[in-house]
């Protein structure tokens, strides 16, 4: 790595706050997406002048910076085909097709690339996965790129310690060894937290041809082979991609309304507030305690979904995705037990009686993998927390005893 290319990531908002990784990232998706808002409002004459203009102008892409055309992209891999897709984009940045053949060389295949380039592949990817049209191979493509970039800047963030390591004897000599010691276990800190990121956000891939938007969905509902064999693997990609602000929620909305009696938009609501927990209970863990109240609002917002969700379960369950129900809904009361107190909560009030029953209601797949093993991880989270608790009261009892036996003693003594 260069010294020039080491000073650019080094200035990424992402390497300097990796806490802050994906809201960061969702600020430039979002400064995509205005961009190509304006570009779709632009009049048919001006795109036409914007092509002609194009077409004498200088074949190698110029652009520095992220951009919607993904000339960065394009300029760090400049062959015939790359450019070909760039040269589609520069006169319509809505052409998906030019967009994901630009994509799929690093995404698919992995080719080499560095930080920042895989960094702009991951952001196109989610302005596709965030564009009207939603399909499997978008979703895929966004899922890949993803892991691809968390895992360049697990890769960059370790060099960067390394590097720093090396800089320690000589930074002695002026006095800045223990500055650049607390650099690292900053940096170190931050690329576990990616780590745990890039562990938690994966989902299988579906491969099945398939296309759709919200709106089509609303006006022209999907059959159930369709929910099932297609639609429903699409809403777990979108769990797993938190810059999905848009299409992830909406999906889940949609089916809400398409399919009222089906318990699917509630469970892919509970997984996503559950997932996203993770991500701040992470953080969290690793230091940063401004995450505690966004803990706090996903827990919360889990377990008022999952009461939905469980209201639309039969009764005894049947379905694959009613059985998934019930250990949605016992691992949300688990979270929520255990992580409540974690960052100074008390657990919500009425916590040890969903507890009681999600463990009772798991009786009735018993005969499902894991789900023993989870019915015992309730049970000993509670059992520990009631011994805590008693543990707890003692404590208070006997500090209580002593004080009274203090203010006897001073009392003899008067």
């Amino acid at each position: 790595m260069s010294y020039d290319e080491r000073q650019i990531f080094r200035r990424l908002p992402e390497v300097e706050e990796p806490f802050r990784l994906f809201d960061i990232l969702q600020s430039d998706l979002d400064r995509l997406k205005a961009d190509m808002k304006q570009h779709s409002s632009v009049g048919i004459g001006t795109k036409l002048f914007r092509r002609a203009m194009s077409s004498i102008s200088t074949k190698t892409p110029q652009a520095d910076t992220l951009d919607i055309t993904g000339a960065r992209i394009a300029k760090y891999f400049p062959v015939k085909k790359m450019q070909e897709f760039y040269d589609v984009l520069k006169f319509d940045p809505t052409n998906s097709e030019a967009r994901l053949g630009m994509l799929e060389p690093f995404a698919v295949k992995g080719i080499k690339g560095n930080l920042l380039v895989y960094r702009d592949v991951f952001l196109h990817a989610m302005l596709e996965v965030e564009g009207v049209h939603i399909t499997p191979h978008k979703l895929n493509i966004a899922l890949m790129a993803q892991r691809r970039y968390l895992d360049k800047l697990v890769e960059f963030l370790k060099d960067e310690i390394a590097y720093l390591q090396s800089k320690i004897d000589e930074a002695s000599k002026s006095g800045r060894q223990a500055m650049i010691i607390e650099q690292m276990e900053k940096i170190k800190r931050g690329g576990r937290f990616v780590v745990e990121c890039s562990n938690l956000l994966r989902a299988k891939l579906s491969h099945q041809e398939f296309s759709l938007s919200i709106q089509d969905i609303l006006t022209t509902p999907p059959s159930k082979e369709e929910i099932n064999n297609v639609i429903s693997a699409m809403m777990g990609a979108f769990v797993v991609l938190p810059l999905a602000h848009s299409n992830g929620p909406g999906l889940t909305e949609a089916m809400k309304k398409v399919v009222p009696q089906s318990p699917i938009g509630a469970f892919y609501e509970t997984r996503r507030h559950r997932y996203a927990e993770k991500l701040y209970m992470a953080a969290y863990g690793m230091g940063d305690k401004t995450a505690g109240n966004e803990c706090a609002k996903q827990i919360g917002a889990a377990l008022n979904s999952s009461s939905t969700m469980m209201s639309q379960v039969s009764d005894p369950p049947v379905s694959k995705l009613e059985k998934a129900c019930l250990r949605e809904n016992a691992l949300v009361c688990h979270m929520a037990f255990r992580d409540s107190p974690a960052i100074g909560r008390l657990p919500p009030a009425d916590i040890t009686k969903r507890m009681e029953d999600a463990v009772k209601v798991l009786g009735k797949i018993s005969d499902e993998p894991g789900v023993i093993e989870l019915q015992n991880s309730l049970g000993k989270l509670m059992m520990d927390y009631q011994s805590a608790k008693e543990e707890k009261e003692h404590e208070k009892e006997n500090t209580q005893d002593e004080q009274q036996e203090d203010e006897n003693t001073e009392e003899d003594d008067d």
